[in-house]
């Protein structure tokens, strides 16, 4: 077997396995929430899942940086390689997560008393935050599928989960 097969194969079971620990602790999240907020758990519910369906929204933008850095990319106007993709990624991820800020800001002026009541001023802040933070998460996760940066992969989406 090649290397590079091998490689893959153990970037595969470390994602996976990172992935499994990640969805675990996200359900143990929602369980102590439930135990512990009882009567109030309705407004964590409807907050964590608008929190990650707006996430969600991002999936692309975590592929398409996973996509930009896993090959050298030509740059035509002057015919040699990027060497700035890295920095690129952060300054449009900046760009993302401030539009996404406002947007989701901007809608929650609908949506935040209908799914959280009399609370939602009190969690658009971390609303905006969680949503931006993730936004860094994608770009940094996409450049270390990108690099096949495994080790690290695994550490940020099982550090992420800890995070939460």
């Amino acid at each position: 077997m090649m290397s590079s097969q091998r490689n893959a194969i153990r970037g595969g079971v470390l994602i996976a396995t990172a992935t499994l620990i990640a969805g675990l602790g996200g359900y143990g999240i929602t369980i102590l929430a439930a135990r512990s907020l009882q009567s109030e758990y309705v407004y964590f519910a409807a907050f964590w899942a608008f929190l990650y369906l707006a996430v969600g929204t991002f999936s692309g933008f975590q592929q398409e940086i996973s996509r930009g850095t896993s090959t050298p990319r030509q740059d035509s106007a002057i015919g040699k390689l990027s060497s700035d993709t890295p920095a690129n990624t952060w300054l449009l991820a900046s760009g993302v997560a401030v539009l996404a800020a406002g947007i989701v800001s901007l809608s929650a002026l609908v949506f935040g008393p209908l799914a959280f009541g009399e609370l939602s001023g009190l969690l658009l802040f971390p609303l905006v935050i969680g949503l931006s933070a993730n936004v860094f998460v994608g770009a940094l996760t996409g450049i270390l599928y990108g690099t096949t940066s495994w080790w690290l992969l695994t550490l940020v989406i099982i550090g992420d989960v800890a995070f939460r």
